[in-house]
């Protein structure tokens, strides 16, 4: 009896061990695992390189050793060279997960163009939902920024992306955000997005980073409002239109 109570508990290990894994992605498409927790605010202090040109070799060198994000641009490079058009990169069950690559262009007040990868999650050959997982692009009017969006895809079917700028001084985190595969309803399901100065956990949480350089007040009840009628006057802010419009914004 005593040894199939050890048995049962080591069968209960590996069953919790093999769950954990479902989503085994060969290494070289999961992604970097330190996105799956980002201080946005520190990552914006130790991206920053202010007076980058001038500053001696030796200095540049210690400004780019403090920003992690330099180091995962070799690994991307060889995911997007990997990917020619579309890679299965895990399949079970009927559940596929596919990456997709194509060129892109954005036009607005400057034109952007580079390229990205779409994950899509497919059941039956039929695409149920689908992100934009990774991209690279450039300012093609001015040529002075390159943005990129780098990802981390978890055994435990979580996905963690980040959006940022790189400019002359430095690289900017701009966008962070936390999926979870759906494999009930067969979605990406947005749980988290943080900015530099906004974080949102779905469905109901909001908050805002002090920025001690921000001369504006943030007043909730302000922000309320804005929740109910963003087309008022005042809320033509960053502050105040940006949470309203997230759940509308490209995931």
């Amino acid at each position: 009896m005593k040894h199939l109570f050890y048995i049962g508990i080591i069968f209960s290990f590996f069953s919790t061990c093999c769950y954990s894994q479902q989503f085994n992605i060969e290494k070289k498409y999961r992604g970097n695992s330190f996105l799956n927790k980002v201080d946005m605010q520190k990552l914006e202090k130790d991206c920053s390189r202010e007076d980058y040109i001038n500053s001696d070799y030796s200095i540049q060198v210690e400004m780019d050793k403090r920003c992690p994000l330099y180091k995962f641009g070799n690994y991307f490079d060889h995911v997007f060279d990997s990917v020619d058009k579309s890679k299965v990169i895990y399949q079970k069950n009927g559940l596929t997960l596919k990456l997709s690559k194509e060129a892109f262009s954005l036009v607005d007040e400057d034109n952007y163009s580079g390229t990205k990868l779409t994950l899509s999650l497919i059941q039956n050959n039929e695409i149920k939902d689908k992100i934009t997982l990774a991209n690279t692009f450039t300012n093609v009017t001015s040529l002075l920024s390159v943005g990129y969006r780098y990802y981390y895809i978890a055994p435990s079917g979580d996905i963690y992306t980040l959006s940022l700028i790189e400019m002359d001084d430095g690289v900017g985190p701009q966008t962070w955000k936390h999926y979870k595969i759906d494999e009930k309803k067969l979605k990406f399901n947005l749980l988290q997005i943080y900015g530099r100065r906004i974080q949102t956990t779905y469905p109901d949480h909001f908050s805002v980073v002090p920025n001690p350089d921000d001369i504006i007040d943030y007043n909730s009840s302000e922000f309320l409002e804005c929740l109910n009628d963003e087309t008022d006057e005042k809320c033509n802010t960053e502050h105040l239109c940006k949470y309203p419009k997230l759940s509308t914004q490209l995931t």
